[in-house]
This record gives C-alpha cells, sequence and structure tokens, in this order.
C-alpha cells in the first residue's frame, strides 16, 4: 500500500508542476534538467564510489520531481506576461 501511495503523489506532483508552468520551457524539459544535474554531481563528487544503481535511480527521480515542481511554481508566481 506505501508503494502506491508514493506513486499516486509522485503521479500527482508531476502533474500539478506541469499545470503551474507558465514559462516556454516544458516540465519535462525541467525534469530531465534536475535528474542529470543530480547525476553529474554525484559523479564529480565520488567518480571511483561502489554504484547502487536503484537508489541512485530514486535520487535522481526524486531531484528532477523537485526541480520541475520548484521551477513551475516560481513561474506561476513570478512570471511576466509579455502580450
Amino acid at each position: 500500500m506505501t508503494k502506491l501511495k508514493s506513486v499516486s503523489i509522485l503521479i500527482l506532483i508531476v502533474l500539478s508542476s506541469g499545470c503551474a508552468s507558465t514559462s516556454g520551457s516544458d516540465p519535462v524539459d525541467d525534469f530531465f534538467e534536475g535528474a542529470i544535474h543530480s547525476a553529474e554531481r554525484r559523479e564529480a563528487r565520488s567518480p571511483n564510489r561502489d554504484k547502487d544503481v536503484s537508489s541512485e535511480l530514486k535520487d535522481d527521480v526524486a531531484s528532477g520531481v523537485m526541480t520541475a515542481t520548484l521551477r513551475g511554481i516560481v513561474n506561476f508566481f513570478f512570471a511576466t506576461d509579455k502580450d
């Protein structure tokens, strides 16, 4: 049951970030930018470590979701109309 709740919350966050995004950038681009940045930062910190792919993937997904959500919220409140 906990997994179902986690997946439901994740889907809700992703959908709400897409709805809140008013910038020209796509929320999916924001998600991937956050996930890739997380992976690059981890690799730069310790390139010769043992890799736990499952844990790293979860961390990267969480970082991507947070990046997309926060950018959507910031753009919603601070976006300027160009019309």
